[in-house]
């Protein structure tokens, strides 16, 4: 959806959602370029919410010695990484096994015993922030089924503004939508075929 049709559709939304009985409508205005700050803003915010829905296969190639892998800086997180020794996938919280060859230091770091080579693979799975929007033209970065959610989480930071809320059926369908929305795992679109032998990727 391009941001200009996710503009009107908010706009429209804003002006419908109200506490039952209140007649302030002063409140509910909001322009173009204060939208697209909230829309960036609040997509970064739904993305630590649930960074699987933004997840995504990252296969990092060595070009020399190493005994640590940081994740470069275009990416928010490391989800999972393949351990190729035991042929499964690991969470960064599966580290607490000081034994283990492959280990987790934080979200973004893992670090061996046996250091990768040149040449060596490591296949990960990794979140990255969409990227903001800058025009009307733009597309919103976001998930087409929690278009809805996100734009009840924009009309909620804008009522709360002026100490607004909503009314209980509204109240009721963000918290429906805001448990879909945390609780979703969807697959990754892209997959690779993995070895589960060997002390390392290509060998």
């Amino acid at each position: 959806m391009l941001f200009s049709k996710f503009f009107e559709k908010i706009s429209k939304e804003l002006n419908q959602i109200r506490e039952y009985g209140d007649s302030d409508t002063a409140y509910q205005y909001l322009n173009a370029d204060d939208c697209l700050d909230y829309v960036n803003e609040t997509i970064k915010e739904l993305v630590d919410l649930n960074p699987r829905i933004f997840k995504e296969e990252y296969k990092h190639v060595f070009n020399e010695e190493s005994y640590t892998f940081t994740l470069p800086a275009i990416f928010y997180k490391i989800l999972e990484y393949y351990d190729s020794i035991d042929g499964v996938w690991r969470i960064p919280a599966d580290s607490s096994d000081m034994t283990k060859d492959l280990r987790a230091t934080s979200d973004k770091t893992l670090t061996v015993r046996t250091p990768w080579q040149k040449g060596d693979e490591l296949l990960l799975r990794v979140v990255k922030f969409p990227p903001d929007i800058a025009s009307e033209s733009d597309a919103v970065p976001f998930p087409s089924q929690y278009m809805r959610f996100l734009r009840l989480e924009i009309i909620q930071k804008v009522m709360g503004t002026v100490g607004k809320s909503w009314n209980d059926l509204v109240q009721q369908e963000y918290l429906r939508r805001f448990n879909d929305y945390r609780l979703a795992n969807p697959a990754i679109q892209t997959s690779m075929r993995i070895r589960s032998y060997g002390a390392r990727f290509g060998k």
